[in-house]
C-alpha cells in the first residue's frame, strides 16, 4: 500500500518535473543525431530486429531516448509504416515488480488510459498488442532502467513470450549503462538473451563539435559568461561528457583559478563532479576497472582492450599503441581507487596458475610458468641466480648464464604482473643473493 503523502510526491514530481518530457529538445548536433537515430538505431527495427543500446553513466541516456520517442519522424522512422513508440520510464516503477513493470507498458501502450489492476496487467497486454499488430501497427517498446531490472529470469521470459507474438512488428530496445553481455550479468536474461544480443548500438561521449554545441546551449540556458579560454577548459576536462560538461561550466562560470591544475584538483572535489565519476567507475567489472587503473598510471597492457570501451570513447587511442582515459578528471579519480586485491596460486590438481581462482588474462610463456610455479611453491624464501638460472635454462644454463638476461626476464615478468592486477613488487630483489617472491 502506497502511503498517501508519497502518492501526492509522485503526483506533483509527474506533473512539475516529469512535464519536462512533453517538450524534451536534444543536445547534440543534427549530424550526429541523425548518425545516431536514422543510421544506427533505425535499420535495426526497419529489419526487424531489436537493440541493446549502450550509454556511459550519466550522459544523457534518458534524454535522448524521450527525444526519439517524440521526434521519430525527423529520423525517417515512417519507413516502417504504421508505428508506435512507447517509452517505459524506469522512475515511474513504484513497486519493484515485474507485474507493475508490465502495467507501465501497457500504460505506455495505451497512452496512460489503461486502469487496470496489476495482476491482470500481463494478460491484458497481450491482448491488446495483438489488436494492435493484427492492425499492422509495429510497436517499439523502449524499456527504461532495463540494466536496474532486478527480477527473475521468468520476467525476461515473458517479455520474450510478448515478442513471439509477431516478431516482425513488435520490437525492443534495451538501455543500458554497462556491458550486460558477458557472464553471470547475462545468464540471468534468460530466454530475452537471444533478443539482448542481436544488436548493440554505442552512443559515444560527445565530440569536440557536439560539446561546444552544449556547451552554447547551457551558456544560453543559464545565462553563464564563459570566456574562450574556460568554454577549451571544459571541453578538455570533461571528455565529452554532457553532464561533466555542465558541472564544469557551473563550477568555472564563478571560479577565478587560472592554472589547469589547480583547475582539475578543485573540481574533483566537488560533490555533483564525484557522483557522476563514482558512477561511471562502478558500471565496470573488475577486469575493466584493472584496465582502466593501468591506463591511468601509464602502464602499457598488451591485453586487447574491451570494444566497448573504445566505442564509447571512455578510452582513446593515442600513438604507438599507448590509451588514455576520456577525461583528466575521470584519470584523477581513477588512480586514488582502490582495487581489490589479487591472489596468484597453484591449482593443485591440474598445476595451472589462476589469479583469484581464474586463469590469468594475459598468456603467460613457459619460461615465465616455470619461474612462478618455483616462486609460488617458495614463497618468501630467496632463489639465487644460478637457481633462477636453472629453471630458466635447464642443462644449459651454464652456456646461457647472463646476468644481464636474467634481470631483463624478471624485469619483464614484473610488468606482466602489473598488467593481470599483480604488484611486480611482490617479485622482491634481493642484491648479490636473488630473488623471492613475498607473501604476508
Amino acid at each position: 500500500m502506497v502511503d498517501a503523502n508519497l502518492k501526492i510526491l509522485i503526483r506533483y514530481f509527474k506533473k512539475n518535473v516529469m512535464s519536462i518530457t512533453k517538450t524534451t529538445c536534444q543536445i547534440l548536433t543534427e549530424k550526429t543525431e541523425r548518425h545516431l537515430f536514422a543510421e544506427l538505431i533505425l535499420p535495426c527495427f526497419i529489419k526487424g530486429e531489436n537493440i541493446t543500446a549502450v550509454w556511459v553513466p550519466h550522459s544523457g541516456k534518458r534524454r535522448s531516448l524521450i527525444y526519439l520517442s517524440q521526434n521519430s519522424e525527423k529520423f525517417g522512422f515512417e519507413a516502417l509504416g504504421k508505428y508506435k513508440i512507447i517509452y517505459i520510464d524506469h522512475g515511474e516503477l513504484i513497486k519493484e515488480t515485474p507485474r507493475f513493470y508490465f502495467k507501465l507498458m501497457l500504460k505506455g501502450l495505451l497512452d496512460n488510459k489503461s486502469d487496470v489492476k496489476e495482476e491482470n496487467a500481463f494478460f491484458v497486454l497481450k491482448e491488446k498488442i495483438k489488436e494492435f499488430t493484427k492492425e499492422g501497427t509495429r510497436l517499439i517498446f523502449i524499456l527504461g532502467g532495463f540494466d536496474e531490472i532486478r527480477f527473475s529470469s521468468s520476467f525476461f521470459n515473458n517479455l520474450k513470450n510478448i515478442w513471439e507474438i509477431d516478431k516482425l512488428k513488435i520490437h525492443y530496445l534495451f538501455p543500458v549503462t554497462q556491458n550486460i553481455l558477458n557472464g553471470e550479468t547475462f545468464r540471468r536474461y534468460g530466454k530475452l538473451r537471444e533478443l539482448i544480443s542481436q544488436n548493440v548500438v554505442f552512443f559515444p561521449l560527445f565530440s569536440a563539435e557536439d560539446s561546444l554545441f552544449v556547451i552554447k546551449y547551457f551558456e544560453k540556458k543559464y545565462g553563464y559568461k564563459i570566456n574562450a579560454w574556460k568554454r577549451k577548459i571544459a571541453i578538455s576536462l570533461s571528455g565529452g561528457h554532457p553532464s561533466l560538461i555542465k558541472a564544469c561550466l557551473r563550477i568555472l562560470n564563478n571560479q577565478t583559478l587560472t592554472e589547469k591544475e589547480e583547475i582539475i584538483e578543485n573540481l574533483n572535489q566537488q560533490w555533483e563532479i564525484k557522483m557522476i565519476l563514482e558512477d561511471i567507475w562502478t558500471s565496470f567489472g573488475e577486469d575493466e576497472k584493472n584496465l582502466l587503473k593501468q591506463i591511468s598510471q601509464k602502464i602499457k597492457t598488451n591485453n586487447p582492450l574491451p570494444e566497448w570501451l573504445l566505442k564509447l570513447r571512455i578510452v582513446i587511442p593515442k600513438e604507438k599503441s599507448d590509451y588514455a582515459l576520456f577525461s583528466p578528471l575521470f584519470e584523477y579519480f581513477v588512480k586514488k581507487q582502490k582495487l581489490e586485491s589479487k591472489k596468484m596460486e597453484i591449482e593443485p590438481k591440474t598445476g595451472e596458475i589462476l589469479i583469484n581462482g581464474r586463469p590469468p588474462s594475459e598468456k603467460i610463456t613457459l619460461q615465465e610458468y616455470r619461474l612462478l610455479i618455483n616462486f609460488l611453491q617458495k614463497a618468501n624464501i630467496i632463489i639465487s641466480r644460478d637457481q633462477i638460472a636453472s629453471i630458466l635454462w635447464d642443462k644449459e644454463a651454464d652456456e646461457k648464464y647472463s646476468d644481464w638476461a636474467i634481470d631483463q626476464i624478471m624485469s619483464q615478468l614484473r610488468k606482466k604482473l602489473n598488467r593481470l592486477g599483480i604488484s611486480g613488487k611482490k617479485l622482491q630483489t634481493i642484491r648479490n643473493r636473488g630473488y623471492r617472491w613475498l607473501e604476508t
